[in-house]
């Protein structure tokens, strides 16, 4: 009998484990797939040694404008129509220096030429009419010439006036040049006969002859020196202008770390590019008459900076007047460093103090 039950016992106790067995281990623990991310920052080596600074910039021609001159369609149209105008000449070439009060662009109308021709004989026949009225009156003092005279003068006048009415009218459709300058387009259209009213027709620039660039103010030019600066189409000789030549100098461009007094108001408020730049000027040694390129760039060694620790300037973090770097272990732990900056070359920031060169520090 005993041995029935301890049977019985056994048995329940195995269905007991077999249904636990058979519950899904999803339903008792769900699963969780948990990723590691390793957070790494870049870093640079502090060097020690000589820095050859590179400049390779675009310089601007200061002051460069463009004029660009066209014939409104509505006002072409008009005049077309009631002059039958057609174009005359194209009086200017791409690359052409040309002055205020150049026509680059003639048209021509017969009625308005006729009109101007009808108009200049009148008055030539006044004028002679008028001299003949005066010699008579120097023959004949008893008689009273005045008001012929009187009368002949303001025929005369207002030939004179129509005459300047018609010019006028031709001034609206000619193209007068209105600045010295150099001409930089010729559209196409015109030496094929025709306009294109609303289109630029002409393109006239003007500039103050010398390049600009704005450069750190660390940046030094021997202006004893010779640069030769151009693009695809044309290379220049250049020397650096002496401020006294340039008396436009932007003089709110830092010099020396000094501010003008309208700028250093919001220094707290300019970014590290904004508060270290000035302007350099060149100008072309054998100018003769070329024609100045918009755009050039400057590809040119600059004086060799010896036996320095320097690092990459975005290593360098200013906060409350100190600077600091973090400075890299052998373990990847970082630290913060302090140092004293000098000048900034390139890309690079000379360490005065606080590295010693071959250190590993990270960027932001």
């Amino acid at each position: 009998m005993n041995r029935i039950l301890l049977t019985v016992f056994v048995s329940l106790i195995v269905l007991a484990c077999a249904g636990c067995t058979g519950q899904s281990m999803d339903e008792l623990v769900p699963v969780r797939e948990l990723s590691y991310n390793r957070v790494e920052k870049n870093t640079v080596i502090v060097q020690k040694g000589d820095i050859t600074p590179a400049f390779d910039k675009p310089l601007e021609l200061a002051g460069y404008e463009e004029i660009r001159y066209r014939e409104n369609s509505d006002e072409y149209s008009a005049l077309e129509t009631a002059y039958n105008i057609t174009l005359k000449a194209v009086n200017c070439e791409v690359g052409q220096y040309v002055k205020k009060g150049d026509v680059l662009v003639s048209f021509a109308s017969a009625e308005l030429d006729r009109q101007i021709k009808d108009k200049q004989e009148e008055k030539r026949l006044a004028s002679l009419e008028l001299e003949h009225i005066k010699k008579l009156e120097r023959i004949d003092s008893n008689t009273d010439y005045s008001a012929q005279i009187e009368g002949i003068r303001q025929q005369i006048k207002i030939c004179e006036l129509y005459i300047q009415d018609i010019n006028d009218e031709y001034a609206k459709i000619n193209i007068i040049c209105e600045e010295n300058g150099v001409v930089r387009y010729v559209n196409p259209s015109l030496f094929d006969g025709y306009v294109m009213p609303d289109s630029d027709l002409v393109i006239v620039s003007h500039d103050k002859g010398y390049y600009e660039a704005e450069v750190d103010d660390t940046v030094t030019f021997d202006k004893s020196g010779t640069y030769v600066a151009g693009n695809c189409d044309a290379r220049y000789e250049l020397k650096v202008m002496d401020e006294t030549d340039n008396d436009s100098a932007d003089k709110t461009m830092i010099d020396d770390n000094s501010y003008n007094a309208d700028v250093s108001e919001d220094a707290d408020n300019l970014n590290y590019e904004q508060q270290n730049k000035k302007k350099v000027y060149f100008t072309p040694i054998h100018n003769n008459n070329t024609i100045l390129e918009k755009t050039i760039q400057l590809q040119t060694k600059l004086t060799v900076v010896k036996n320095v620790c320097y690092v990459d300037r975005q290593a360098i973090i200013s906060k409350e007047d100190n600077e600091y770097v973090y400075v890299v272990d052998d373990k990847g732990r970082r630290r913060a460093v302090e140092v004293k900056t000098g000048d900034v070359v390139d890309n690079y920031c000379i360490i005065l103090d606080g590295l010693k060169g071959g250190e590993t520090v990270s960027l932001p």
